[in-house]
């Protein structure tokens, strides 16, 4: 077999765990909505996978960051308790499809606010921000009659990504190069102390079913730990800018996994819809890395 054949073999493989593990995330934020608040759920995902991982990672990281810790603080804050935080509110009205779909536009904004800042995209990377852009458009239109999936619920989620934008733009400037698990479980308990604050003010007493302490232990083994590992292992591997192209699965994964544990069950226009928007990450992403004018002579 020749060898660019197994690397592809080996990154659709890669790249399918990880949006499974991804997907999978919104399914068990919503099963353990039946038994908790949304801030509850979000800090104790956040806080003891960040423990975990700042415990394995201490001795050979060398303790915490010498340099920018508040930078990563903020980082954290607005990965976790901006968008973790947002989008545990949004899904008791927001379908997991829906919310897939949300998330996966964030290479595309992520890519628009490169533009913005003098960075270059080919036209097929802007034709797949625009193809994106409908898809996402089409397919919160068409859930919007549906008794999962409202304008409460897309108004939420959409801020939420907006936090996940912020935080993906501001991570090349305020989180300093270094162990990425000690960054990673850093940032998590930056996000996860204010929202266990939250917790305590607007949240109950959470009900510990075995329902939810099984969706809580995937949310912090299997979404956290495995699927971040996962992606810094993509990343490292293939490329940011082919891992990037790893966005365009998780609608497709999310719906299937939506209708077999949650009996959402999406029209058919609704399904149609999710092809320009996995379409539209998958060109805005394809086309490699943003490429910068070369200055005058």
């Amino acid at each position: 077999m020749p060898a660019n054949s197994g690397s592809t073999i080996r990154f659709v493989l890669f790249a399918a765990a990880w949006a499974t593990l991804w997907s999978g995330a919104f399914v068990a934020t919503k099963m353990a909505l039946d038994d908790a608040g949304p801030m509850t759920t979000v800090a104790i995902r956040t806080t003891v996978a960040g423990a975990l991982m700042v415990a394995v990672t201490w001795r050979a990281a060398g303790g915490l960051p010498k340099r920018n810790l508040g930078g990563i603080v903020i980082v954290g804050f607005l990965n976790n308790a901006g968008y973790l935080g947002l989008i545990a509110t949004a899904l008791p009205h927001l379908s997991v499809g829906m919310a897939a779909i949300l998330t996966s536009t964030i290479p595309i904004a992520v890519l628009v606010i490169s533009s913005l800042q003098g960075a270059h995209l080919r036209a097929l990377q802007w034709a797949g921000c625009a193809i994106g852009f409908v898809g996402v458009t089409g397919s919160a239109l068409t859930r919007l009659g549906s008794g999962d999936t409202s304008v409460t619920g897309i108004a939420i989620g959409s801020a939420a990504v907006a936090c996940l934008i912020a935080g993906t733009v501001l991570t090349p400037r305020l989180v300093p190069p270094g162990n990425p698990w000690m960054s990673t479980g850093i940032q998590s308990i930056a996000g996860g102390l204010p929202c266990a604050a939250a917790a305590l003010i607007w949240d109950g007493i959470p009900d510990l079913t075995p329902r939810f302490l099984l969706a809580e232990a995937y949310l912090i083994i299997g979404a956290s730990v495995i699927g971040m590992t996962l992606w810094l292992m993509i990343i490292r591997e293939f490329g940011p800018a082919r891992a990037a192209v790893a966005h365009f699965l998780p609608p497709l994964v999310s719906l299937g996994l939506g209708a077999l544990l949650l009996d959402e069950i999406p029209s058919a226009l609704a399904i149609a819809m999710c092809v320009p928007a996995a379409l539209g990450v998958y060109l805005a992403t394809k086309a490699g890395t943003v490429t910068r004018p070369r200055p005058p002579a």
